[in-house]
């Protein structure tokens, strides 16, 4: 009996260190009524491919080589997270918060960052070929030799990014309502323009009447 309060204490100890493996989210974004979304502990290296983890909250904590083939993030707190080298092909994380998050290294192809919050972030040598970027916010990222080849900025804020000028923005398309750094110069970056959907359309329009003018 004397032994009880070490063994309390043990299993106290014991379901903490538990609790601190799940990963849980910050709101129930998806109204099932509970924030549990995974045991599965958040550490280097860790393997969240394919899971489920909308508005998960992953805030500040160490997932320096992860692989998160194909995970939904969307929507996650991944603000200060250390994401360096992870492995994030087709990864889901449109509207997800990655403020000042160090995605050095990280291989992106084809991720999903649309609306995504990147402002202060580490892009430094991040592959983010094909990935989609629109209405992302960029401002203040470190893109030291990012490549974002044909990746999608359109509606993205570009504003205040930095080192810029040593990333690869070949044939990443943007649009109107992209915002740039000052001295951004999108055509001698070897970015393409593209028009608004509805000009478009319109622009269709005038081809196809002009067609009709020149057979009449």
């Amino acid at each position: 009996m004397r032994n009880l309060p070490c063994l309390a204490a043990f299993f106290l100890a014991l379901s903490t260190s538990l609790a601190q493996g799940d990963i849980y989210q910050y709101v129930d974004g998806d109204n099932d009524g509970s924030l549990f979304l995974s045991n599965l502990i958040a550490e280097p290296g860790a393997d969240l491919s394919g899971l489920t983890l909308y508005w998960a909250n992953l805030s500040g904590m160490d997932l320096a080589g992860g692989i998160f083939i194909d995970a939904d993030l969307y929507a996650a707190d991944l603000s200060n997270t250390i994401l360096t080298s992870a492995y994030m092909h087709q990864t889901n994380l449109d509207m997800a918060n990655l403020e000042s998050a160090d995605l050095s290294y990280a291989y992106m192809l084809e991720a999903g960052l649309s609306g995504a919050d990147l402002s202060y972030a580490q892009l430094d040598f991040a592959y983010l070929v094909l990935a989609d970027l629109s209405d992302a916010i960029l401002s203040y990222a470190d893109l030291s030799y990012a490549n974002l080849i044909g990746a999608d900025l359109t509606g993205a804020d570009l504003s205040q990014v930095e080192q810029f000028a040593f990333a690869c923005f070949h044939t990443a398309t943007y649009d109107a309502a992209t915002t740039f750094s000052e001295g951004m110069d999108p055509e001698a970056l070897g970015m393409i323009f593209v028009p608004a959907p509805g000009a478009l359309f319109l622009l269709g329009i005038s081809a196809l009447a002009g067609s009709r003018r020149r057979r009449a």
